[in-house]
C-alpha cells in the first residue's frame, strides 16, 4: 500500500523515476558513470528533447563497442532506455524511456547544462554528415570559414571516437581547409614573386631611363657642338661673301677708272688685259668657292634641323620613360 503523501513526497512518477535513475547510475563504477554521461548527452537534442539514435552510432563512445552495447542493455533492463528493432537489417534505435527524465532528474539536467554546447555541435555535425553522405559526398556541402574553425577547435577539445560518417565528414572538411591553406600560401608566394619581378622590372626600367637620359644629354651636347660648328661655318661663308663683294666693287671701280683713263693707259693695255684675265679667273674661283660655301651652309642648316628633331624625340622618349618609372614606383608603393 502506497499512500498519497508518500507518493507526493517522492515527487510522483517523475520523482520516483529520477530516484531510480540516480540509484542505477551510482551503482556503476566511475569509468562507467562517465560513459553513461556521454551516452545520455548523445540521446538529448540541442533543443532539450529526446533524440532517437541508432545503437551503432553509440559505438564510438568507447574504444570497446561491446562495452557500449552492454551498458545500453543494462540501462534498458533498468527501464531508463528503450530499444526498438528496425526490421530485417538487424539495426536498432535507442532513446530515453520517458520525457520526464529531462525535467525531473537533476543529475541529467546538470549533465545537459555542462554539455549543452557540445550537444548542439554534435547534432549539427550529425545532420551535416548525414546530408553529405546522402548526396554523394558533395564538396559543396563541406564546412568552410567559421564553421570549419569551430569544428577544428571542437575536435581539438574532444579526442573521443566519432561515428564513421561524422569522422569522414570532419576529415573531408579539414582536408579541404588544408588544400585551401596551401593554395593561399602558394598565392602569397606567387604574389611575393610577382612583386619581386615587378620591382626588378622597375629597377631595370629605371636603369634604362637613366641610360636614355644620359644618351639624350650626350646627343644634345653633340647637337649643340654641331650647331656651333654650323654657325662658325656660316660666319666664315659670310665673311668670304663679304670679301667677294668687296672685290667685285673694287673691280667695278677699276673698270670705271680704266674707261676714264683708257687713252692714257693704252700703252699698258696688254698688261691690263692680262691683269683683267687674271682677275676674272680669280672672280670665277671666288664664285665657285661662294657657291660651295653656300651649299655647305644649307647642308649644315639641314643637319642642324635634323639634330634638333632628334633631340626633341629623345626628350619625348625620356619624358615617357620618366612617366613610366613614376607609374611603376607609385604602383609598388
Amino acid at each position: 500500500m502506497l499512500t498519497k503523501q508518500s507518493y507526493d513526497e517522492m515527487g510522483g512518477i517523475s520523482g520516483v523515476l529520477a530516484q531510480h535513475a540516480d540509484q542505477v547510475v551510482h551503482a556503476l563504477s566511475p569509468p562507467t558513470q562517465k560513459l553513461v554521461r556521454s551516452l545520455f548527452q548523445r540521446l538529448i537534442t540541442a533543443e532539450g528533447t529526446r533524440a532517437i539514435v541508432e545503437v551503432s552510432e553509440l559505438a564510438d563512445l568507447s574504444q570497446d563497442p561491446k562495452e557500449v552495447r552492454a551498458l545500453v542493455d543494462h540501462l534498458v533492463e533498468a527501464r531508463l532506455l528503450v530499444v526498438q528493432a528496425r526490421g530485417a537489417d538487424d539495426s536498432a534505435t535507442v532513446e530515453l524511456v520517458h520525457e520526464s527524465l529531462l525535467t525531473s532528474w537533476p543529475l541529467l539536467r546538470r549533465w545537459l547544462e555542462e554539455g549543452r554546447d557540445d550537444a548542439a555541435f554534435r547534432e549539427q555535425l550529425r545532420a551535416a554528415a548525414r546530408q553529405w553522405h546522402s548526396r554523394g559526398r558533395d564538396e559543396g556541402l563541406l564546412w568552410r570559414g567559421e564553421a570549419m574553425e569551430e569544428a577544428r577547435i571542437w575536435r581539438a577539445r574532444h579526442a573521443d571516437n566519432l561515428p564513421p560518417n561524422e569522422q569522414q565528414f570532419l576529415d573531408a572538411v579539414f582536408a579541404l581547409a588544408n588544400r585551401a591553406e596551401r593554395f593561399r600560401r602558394v598565392a602569397v608566394v606567387g604574389t611575393i614573386a610577382l612583386l619581386s619581378f615587378v620591382i626588378a622590372l622597375g629597377a631595370v626600367a629605371l636603369v634604362q631611363v637613366r641610360r636614355a637620359e644620359k644618351r639624350a644629354l650626350e646627343q644634345a651636347e653633340v647637337a649643340r657642338r654641331e650647331a656651333e660648328r654650323a654657325r662658325d661655318a656660316e660666319t666664315r661663308v659670310q665673311a668670304q661673301l663679304d670679301t667677294i663683294r668687296s672685290e667685285q666693287e673694287a673691280r667695278s671701280q677699276a673698270q670705271k677708272e680704266v674707261a676714264r683713263g683708257k687713252e692714257d693707259l693704252r700703252v699698258v693695255n696688254g698688261e691690263l688685259e692680262k691683269a683683267l684675265e687674271k682677275a676674272n679667273a680669280e672672280s670665277e674661283r671666288a664664285r665657285s668657292a661662294a657657291s660651295g660655301e653656300h651649299k655647305l651652309a644649307e647642308s649644315l642648316k639641314d643637319a642642324n634641323a635634323k639634330l634638333q628633331q632628334l633631340l626633341a624625340q629623345e626628350r619625348a622618349r625620356s619624358e615617357k620613360l620618366e612617366k613610366e618609372r613614376k607609374k611603376i614606383t607609385t604602383e609598388l608603393r
